[in-house]
């Protein structure tokens, strides 16, 4: 949950009515209009004090038994976060209101903007939030017809490597898809740095890590529309990283790999008479759809390579159906990534990617063929060399992006 607290607030009225925001001003200034004006919250109408100090951005902030409906304590971090991406807005000469009060839904959203007859709400989210507060939080807005627009704080970005971050289950609901995107993005701003981190061509690797593009931008040489744009063409240094981390599978000692379901799942391969080490190298292979997958992609591909393709007989036309019905439990409906549009089918996008390699060819929208026999490797050596020849068909692919697109 967000971080309950005094009820602060960046912006207050005064006796007058008039809007102020403390955080422009010196602290000389900060002090006379403290000693010399009475200010209250504009939701609920109950009179605020003033903070400020040395070390904190003034502020205005609800006595500690306050009835408001929006008096939720913010931090530090967050507020400043908050007022340079306000002031960003302004200097480009966008309309922007910060902490306007939504009575409809009883929101006060960080900031909202308003582009013609487009209205954003601009969330800066810091803090730890439920999922379930954010999926309310979304649709509230969108009930307005006013479009939520996340941007996560700095602080929540965790960095694994130079194009791989790792992100909590809770940070997965902000995965975003804007309808004339083709890739799933994210968007970051750490007001300590004064830098927006751009996450773009985001590739979700499961076991909660995601490859992608990292792009670290000053705020004040970015442009608002950059939030919103990603890169068209697919980078072929993803198929890079993913060989090399595949490759690390097949090689770690099985001792390594700890968890419940990574043992059921080894078990299971042992039960078929394989080793994680020996899969055939079209299994474990990325598409974008698998944010959707409860399970790691070598789980469910392999599943639906042994458990259903293998036993098929060549060149007969089957039905779909059962590597859905197979996969029913290892799949997360579309409702838990409200802000994807276009949502993926990762069991299609697979099944699309066995056909570029031609394991199989869909004949239809319900209908495969399978075209080649499923075998394991006899080798690791054999393992890995196939391994590199799969990835290089697919870099050879004119537009790879185009197998992991929405239908």
């Amino acid at each position: 949950m967000e971080k309950e607290g005094d009820g602060n607030m960046l912006q207050a009225c005064n006796q007058d009515g008039v809007p102020v925001i403390l955080a422009y001003s010196n602290r000389s200034t900060v002090e006379r209009l403290r000693t010399q004006q009475r200010f209250y919250c504009p939701v609920c109408g109950e009179r605020v004090i003033v903070k400020a100090g040395r070390k904190m951005i003034a502020h205005f902030s609800h006595s500690p038994n306050s009835s408001c409906a929006v008096s939720g304590g913010e931090g530090e971090y967050h507020e400043r976060g908050k007022l340079h991406l306000f002031r960003w807005l302004v200097y480009q000469g966008l309309e922007a209101t910060m902490e306007k009060y939504l009575p409809e839904i009883g929101r006060r959203p960080d900031i909202l903007i308003r582009l013609g007859k487009k209205v954003i709400a601009l969330e800066f989210q810091c803090a730890a939030l439920t999922r379930e507060e954010m999926y309310k939080r979304t649709e509230d807005y969108r009930k307005l017809g006013i479009e939520p627009l996340w941007i996560l704080g700095g602080n929540r970005l965790k960095r694994t490597g130079a194009r791989k971050i790792r992100m909590s289950s809770i940070d997965q609901s902000f995965l975003t898809r804007f309808d004339q995107s083709d890739s799933l993005l994210m968007n970051f701003y750490c007001p300590n740095t004064g830098q927006l981190c751009l996450f773009r061509q985001i590739q979700p690797a499961g076991n909660s890590t995601f490859y992608g593009d990292l792009h670290f931008l000053s705020l004040q040489h970015s442009r608002f529309l950059s939030l919103f744009q990603d890169k068209r063409h697919f980078s072929s240094f993803l198929l890079e990283s993913w060989l090399q981390d595949k490759q690390k599978f097949r090689t770690k000692p099985p001792s390594k790999w700890t968890g419940s379901l990574h043992q059921s799942w080894r078990q299971w391969l042992y039960q078929r008479g394989c080793h994680q080490s020996l899969l055939p190298s079209y299994v474990h292979l990325p598409v974008i759809g698998q944010y959707r997958m409860k399970t790691p992609p070598w789980d469910w591909q392999s599943r639906l390579c042994l458990e259903y393709l293998k036993l098929l007989p060549l060149h007969h036309i089957v039905s779909l159906d059962p590597c859905y019905h197979l996969l029913r439990t290892a799949i997360t409906p579309t409702s838990d990534f409200p802000l994807i549009r276009n949502q993926t089918d990762p069991i299609r996008e697979y099944l699309k990617l066995l056909e570029s390699l031609r394991i199989i060819s869909l004949v239809n929208e319900r209908q495969l063929k399978k075209q080649t026999p499923i075998t394991f490797h006899e080798n690791v050596e054999q393992a890995l060399s196939d391994d590199r020849k799969v990835i290089h068909v697919l870099k050879k692919q004119r537009d790879f992006s185009s197998i992991n697109s929405h239908d």
